[in-house]
């Protein structure tokens, strides 16, 4: 899981970077800029008493996150699997910001390759495309991971096919894991990029990185409710410490998404 500075640099850095500048724009048309910025501190500071109400949910969040590690690595030690769970974890993070799934759906889903005798190098593969096929048929990605990891590991394709695969018998029984990477990337290629390349996908995407953030605190992060965080708008307006600083930068990232969707709309 990466820490709060990586996702909140990636939140602001990003795609969303673009819609942050949007939003900018769009406040200097108002008659001053230090009167745009007090207006906006005092909804950051409203933002912010509801940010800290959404905390009591991130308890069950953490638990949540910790349920999907244990069932991954429980699988790989109780299957005796030489996976490498390190490397998955961190490409369930890198998997997380180019798709709407989650890192933990991603971390979870991967016991199956566990399960069927995927190597390292071809569960990172397959995760993937399980990422694709998830967007391309709205199935949930452990349904697509395990599909997948079944066929790749030579126990057979029944459920790829009742998601719309097809697949030669006799390629099959010659590369079981090539011919379902081949046929599974045929079908599904990219789906999850076009998926979190729409205002829907963006928010998705955005709201996963707040939950990692919640995560983090909830598993003691070091933050202090009276320091740091976001302070200081219109010359000490609005005071936003620790967690509800963090909600502040992502309800304004979200704020300026919404308006330079907007605005795209109106030319």
């Amino acid at each position: 899981m990466p820490s709060t500075r990586e996702t909140l640099s990636f939140v602001l850095e990003t795609d969303a970077s673009k819609a942050v500048k949007g939003f900018e724009q769009t406040t200097k048309s108002a008659d001053s800029l230090g009167t745009t910025m007090t207006k906006v501190g005092a909804a950051v500071g409203a933002a912010g008493i509801a940010v800290g109400v959404g905390l009591i949910g991130t308890v069950k969040a953490f638990e949540k996150s910790e349920a999907a590690a244990n069932k991954f690595d429980t699988a790989v030690k109780g299957m005796g699997s030489g996976i490498d769970t390190g490397r998955i974890k961190r490409l369930a993070t890198d998997l997380q910001q180019v798709s709407t799934v989650t890192n933990d759906q991603v971390v979870a889903a991967a016991r199956w390759g566990a399960v069927y005798g995927l190597t390292t190098r071809q569960l990172e593969t397959l995760l993937r495309v399980a990422v694709d096929l998830s967007a391309q048929t709205g199935k949930s990605l452990d349904v697509t991971t395990k599909a997948l990891a079944k066929a790749a590991g030579g126990e057979g394709y029944t459920a790829l096919r009742k998601l719309g695969l097809t697949f030669d018998e006799t390629a099959y029984k010659a590369d079981a894991f090539g011919t379902t990477i081949s046929e599974a990337t045929q079908f599904a290629g990219g789906a999850a990029a076009k998926q979190v390349d729409t205002m829907t996908g963006q928010l998705t995407r955005l709201g996963h990185n707040w939950d990692d953030v919640t995560e983090e605190l909830d598993a003691g992060a070091n933050e202090r409710p009276d320091a740091g965080g976001m302070s200081g708008y219109a010359g000490g307006s609005c005071r936003v410490g620790g967690a509800s600083g963090h909600g502040a930068w992502v309800l304004l990232t979200l704020l300026g998404l919404v308006l330079a969707q907007r605005r795209q709309r109106s030319r």
